[in-house]
């Protein structure tokens, strides 16, 4: 484990028309209970995880329970990355005091988002604050920006709408990060978005390409439930991620759960050849039921293989075979 990540709320105070998540004013206003998220987090610290992740929802909009729990696990020996809109950012000097306290309770990366999806709602310039007060407070910054297929904004549009000092922009390691990621049709975005806006490549373009996050960097859900992965697809405890599901941190002790996900198959196959290659491997046992062939990601085939009761029934039948040593059909396809 790398990592651990604590989805406080589903709750959110902005409704982006991507958000895989559905997270909105509308959700219930209920946060994690703190007890279990402690639970976790010492968990996660003793499996050797270093890195406490706190998402959401909005989880700003919960800063007292935030700031607790990240003090919790800086307690732990974990140091902390949160994800937000930066609606509070209303001003340089509101910034600075949010966030000085955040670091002190151990706080290291801030995350934040910045495309076309969160500027139809909220004002840019509260990111742009957020970013520069994090900046001057020796935080690493992730702008996050998820792109429709037409690709905007590019780079060059967010370093220059953000004013970021290009000499701090770099890959892992550097102090400004730009994490582009392709829109996918979960959640909100599939009420919102066409096929036309996602950009997808076949199959075979995504071959042998490993899940770094599943296994390595689990999550909490606000209800308790555990997941092998970072990501929880329409954000409910029986939406596309019940692919990495393992079961409720309320019932079961976390220990117990981690040593569950990392016997899982399936969930070792994710991690080091992907789940495009497992759903090559699994074509030979679907009888000819439709099965998409081209796929954003890693996460966008999690989300066919969820949602696909004809393939999950295939991916099943391929796991019996390998569990008993048996050649899996029409594997010489996907080699």
């Amino acid at each position: 484990m790398k990592s651990q990540t604590i989805f406080l709320t589903w709750w959110c105070n902005i409704a982006c028309g991507h958000c895989a998540f559905r997270s909105s004013p509308r959700r219930e206003r209920h946060v994690i209970d703190e007890g279990l998220a402690r639970r976790v987090l010492d968990a996660a610290a003793r499996r050797g995880a270093q890195l406490a992740c706190f998402t959401g929802g909005e989880v700003f909009a919960f800063f007292d329970t935030l700031e607790r729990l990240m003090t919790h696990a800086h307690g732990a020996g974990m140091r902390s990355e949160v994800v937000t809109n930066c609606f509070w950012a209303t001003s340089p000097a509101a910034a600075t005091e949010r966030l000085s306290r955040l670091r002190h309770a151990g706080l290291a990366n801030l995350m934040v988002s910045y495309d076309s999806f969160h500027a139809a709602q909220l004002p840019g310039p509260v990111v742009r604050t957020a970013v520069h007060a994090a900046l001057a407070l020796d935080l690493h910054v992730h702008v996050r920006v998820v792109r429709p297929r037409s690709g905007d904004p590019s780079d060059e549009q967010v370093i220059t709408d953000l004013a970021l000092p290009r000499d701090r922009i770099g890959d892992e390691g550097a102090q400004i990060r730009l994490v582009g990621t392709d829109v996918l049709l979960s959640g909100a975005a599939a009420d919102t978005l066409a096929p036309i806006d996602v950009r997808r490549s076949r199959a075979s373009a995504l071959a042998y390409v490993p899940c770094d996050s599943v296994i390595a960097n689990p999550t909490l859900s606000p209800t308790g439930e555990l997941y092998a992965c970072c990501g929880l697809g329409a954000a409910t405890d029986h939406g596309p991620a019940q692919v990495a599901r393992i079961g409720s941190a309320a019932e079961t002790p976390a220990e117990e759960l981690y040593d569950r996900m990392e016997r899982n198959l399936l969930l070792n196959l994710i991690h080091s050849v992907g789940t495009v290659t497992v759903i090559d491997m699994a074509r030979g046992y679907a009888g000819g039921a439709p099965i998409r062939n081209a796929f954003s990601n890693n996460c966008d085939a999690c989300g066919e293989l969820a949602l696909n009761p004809a393939l999950r029934g295939a991916v099943d039948a391929l796991l019996q075979d390998l569990h008993a040593g048996r050649e899996p059909q029409g594997v010489e396809a996907s080699r």
